[in-house]
């Protein structure tokens, strides 16, 4: 009798814990390098969007997290002053041996569940 109550018991634990895990969704899309002001092309107004984030004018202060890697132009892990030197380089035709103008993955988690009220999708199928 106490072997089928401790069963029970165990499996009423796992039926638990697998219902109370929290599925999320993580937004995957591609992310201009170059591009930080997203209007889809890397001009001269990326450079200038750039310069006025880094000298903290008002209304230029806040880069998204998407923003910063499409600005991290070497991928040195900060933006500066050199990333737009090489926006502008790459802008007059200078070789820069870095990934600007190419696309590249961002993901961003979120908070929501997979689904609507339903359960860890696809684990029962």
């Amino acid at each position: 009798m106490k072997k089928i109550i401790y069963t029970i018991c165990m499996l009423l634990c796992l039926i638990i814990s697998i219902l109370s895990i929290n599925a999320y969704v993580y937004a995957t899309e591609s992310v201009l390098v170059g591009d930080v002001n997203g209007d889809g092309k890397v001009t001269i107004r990326d450079a200038t969007y750039l310069q006025m984030n880094l000298s903290k004018i008002n209304g230029y202060m806040n880069l998204t997290d998407k923003q910063i890697l499409s600005a991290d132009i070497n991928s040195d892990g900060e933006v500066n002053i050199l990333d737009v030197t090489l926006i502008q380089k790459f802008r007059v035709g200078i070789d820069t041996q870095s990934k600007i103008n190419q696309y590249i993955e961002y993901t961003e988690p979120t908070t929501e569940p997979t689904t609507d009220g339903q359960w860890l999708p696809g684990f029962f199928d």
